[in-house]
């Protein structure tokens, strides 16, 4: 896997205001989006701020359940279909935190390759090709199998004090 030209056109313009939270994938059970949202909903109970853009491709035996839980969140997340092109790089220069709480044996997730390219920190799990590409507290932080409280620990950790973080995203550009 490699990440594409038109991702690099520029200087990258990070914010850290507040979370950005990116979770670009297939969205399946297997590669954690439920995990992931119960993870924001546990950071609205704990007032944490933080806003979240969800793409890509939804499992349709997941699809309704899905549905149901996104509308909880109308004023946080916003899901954007599948993106490609400059939707992608809009996506990926927007959020300063990508997420993929994986349980699947991943190869080389190209995901993460493009979040670290545009200067995210990520957050994954420690499966299959992943520690071939991301180390930990380098490219960002590993949370548990199954466990939407890693996620909040771990995004928690990140929003009391971006500027300890910031050179994670320099790093990883």
């Amino acid at each position: 896997n490699f990440v594409e030209d038109f991702l690099f056109d520029g200087k990258i313009t990070k914010h850290f205001d507040k979370l950005r939270i990116i979770y670009f994938s297939n969205l399946m059970t297997e590669k954690g989006i439920f995990d992931f949202l119960s993870s924001l909903k546990t950071l609205v109970e704990m007032n944490v701020e933080f806003e979240a853009r969800i793409a890509g491709s939804i499992d349709i035996s997941i699809e309704q359940k899905l549905k149901s839980i996104l509308n909880d969140f109308v004023d946080r997340v916003n899901y954007l279909g599948i993106v490609h092109g400059l939707d992608k790089k809009s996506l990926l220069e927007w959020g300063n935190v990508f997420i993929l709480p994986t349980r699947l044996d991943e190869g080389q997730p190209i995901s993460i390759l493009e979040a670290m390219a545009l200067g995210a920190i990520v957050i994954t799990t420690k499966q299959g090709g992943i520690p071939d590409v991301f180390k930990e507290k380098i490219n960002g932080f590993y949370v548990e199998i199954n466990s939407p409280k890693s996620i909040v620990s771990q995004l928690r950790m990140i929003s009391k004090d971006f500027t300890k973080y910031i050179q994670i995203s320099d790093r990883n550009i």
